[in-house]
């Protein structure tokens, strides 16, 4: 007697969501035995599994926060990969779990915005993968232990490094919000840069450019929000640059200037401005050094 059973009868059958629900919760407390005794065996389980682990997570599944606890991510300043509880034995902010997205793993670890996390000593995952960006998203939380993207604005600040000549009103950061008005939703000194001349971050509730990089994948229509460019005053770059827009000797240099400034942040934060207007704008540049215009 021939038998045919749909395969959405299976699927739906209680028994089976309960033998599916019973066999994934062994085999995650399984995994997680491995992980504590084994880590040798564990990562090279997670390299050939990891991707189906992570969709579970993404899927929301009933076992995803056990899960979680099985997640290997690359860490600043760490030779190996950390899990969820192996961040929080390192950090000093317990409350928190600060990550970057986006771009490969060298691009994350040169990340400006690495900066003050590395000068205050906390630890940041760096999550190359595009997956990873979902898993965090679906996540929310680990523990007690909020899921913080590092390139938002209100991620962290250097209330020591503020001083009293970081004005709104600076006439520097006026022009330039003038200049880039059409690019970027705010022009502003920044309170997470140590060293480097500048980044761009999201607003609080904003994508990180990673995430809004997929979305654009997934529909050409889609329109990413504008970003907050952030300077650092004490850089001699920024300083020189300061100089010729707040002069008003250098009329369309000064502009160069202030657009390749945001560019090249923009490529620091793995997003792609347009090639062509970028390199007509450097050729202006090296034109204007080579005849000398520059001084």
């Amino acid at each position: 007697m021939e038998l045919n059973v749909a395969r959405e009868t299976i699927q739906n059958n209680p028994v089976i969501q309960k033998i599916q629900k019973t066999l994934v919760s062994r085999f995650v407390k399984h995994l997680l035995k491995v992980l504590k005794k084994d880590r040798d065996t564990f990562e090279k389980i997670f390299d050939e599994f990891g991707v189906y682990f992570k969709e579970g997570i993404v899927r929301e599944d009933p076992e995803k926060d056990k899960l979680a606890g099985l997640m290997l991510f690359y860490c600043s300043g760490e030779e190996k990969r950390l899990t969820f509880d192996e961040y929080l034995e390192k950090t000093p902010e317990k409350g928190k779990i600060y990550y970057l997205t986006g771009g490969d793993k060298k691009l994350l670890e040169n990340s400006p915005h690495l900066e003050l996390f590395r000068k205050k000593g906390i630890p940041v995952l760096l999550l190359p993968a595009p997956v990873d960006e979902f898993v965090v998203t679906h996540l929310h939380k680990y523990k007690d232990a909020e899921l913080t993207l590092i390139t938002r604005e209100d991620a962290i600040s250097d209330e020591e490094g503020k001083s009293e000549d970081k004005k709104e009103d600076d006439a520097f950061l006026v022009k330039m919000n003038q200049i880039l008005k059409e690019r970027v939703s705010d022009v502003r000194y920044s309170d997470r840069l140590v060293d480097s001349a500048y980044c761009v971050v999201s607003p609080k509730n904003g994508m990180s450019s990673s995430m809004e990089q997929m979305m654009r994948a997934m529909n050409q229509d889609f329109q990413p929000g504008k970003r907050i460019l952030e300077l650092n005053p004490e850089n001699p770059l920024v300083k020189a640059v300061r100089d010729a827009v707040v002069s008003g000797e250098k009329g369309e240099l000064a502009e160069l200037m202030a657009n390749q400034l945001l560019d090249n942040a923009l490529l620091l934060d793995n997003q792609a401005p347009d090639a062509n207007e970028m390199v007509e704008r450097i050729n202006k540049l090296l034109q204007s050094v080579a005849l000398g215009r520059m001084d």
